[in-house]
């Protein structure tokens, strides 16, 4: 039976190289081995929620196999963030094998959205200025949001706001 091993090497800088080692199993009492394992990277944009085949083994040995997983993270915003899993099969024979499978978060360089109301408020000489905050969305969410200034032009007040994301945006 056939074994496909994936190799994937990711820099800092978030560059991808990637090699395969076509390997065969040598029969009844070899141990236990993959017969499906997630080998094509996907990438993801921020706000997309990762969806992760999980491998199926084959054992000779009497009984099933327990397949568990671990997880490291790295990257960062400005290169791309990236999640590798790896899996490890054991099966009740004392057998184990591992295969991982990394997928990517593009770089996000998206700023987030300031929305204001449409409503103009009109006050009265002497009254206290209204407070309101603005609607804030982002496709990675939110880090802060914070008046920087106000300026009156006028009559009018301009107040300036500053929204940066978690990427810095």
């Amino acid at each position: 039976n056939p074994v496909v091993i994936t190799w994937t090497a990711v820099d800092a800088c978030g560059n991808v190289s990637m090699d395969s080692t076509l390997g065969f199993t040598t029969g009844a009492g070899s141990g236990i081995f993959f017969i499906s394992a997630p080998q094509t990277p996907k990438i993801y944009t921020c706000g997309e929620t990762m969806v992760w085949d999980t491998p199926v083994c084959k054992t000779p040995c009497p009984g099933s196999y327990t397949l568990v997983f671990s997880e490291i993270t790295g990257g960062d915003c400005a290169t791309g963030k990236f999640i590798t899993r790896t899996w490890t099969a054991k099966d009740l024979c004392g057998s184990q094998v591992s295969c991982a499978h990394t997928q990517y978060f593009a770089p996000d360089a998206l700023p987030p959205v300031i929305t204001f109301s449409s409503n103009v408020e009109i006050i009265e000489c002497g009254e206290p200025i209204p407070t309101f905050t603005p609607s804030v969305s982002d496709n990675c969410g939110v880090l802060s949001l914070e008046p920087v200034s106000d300026i009156f032009v006028g009559d009018t007040l301009l107040r300036t706001w500053l929204a940066t994301d978690d990427c810095g945006n």
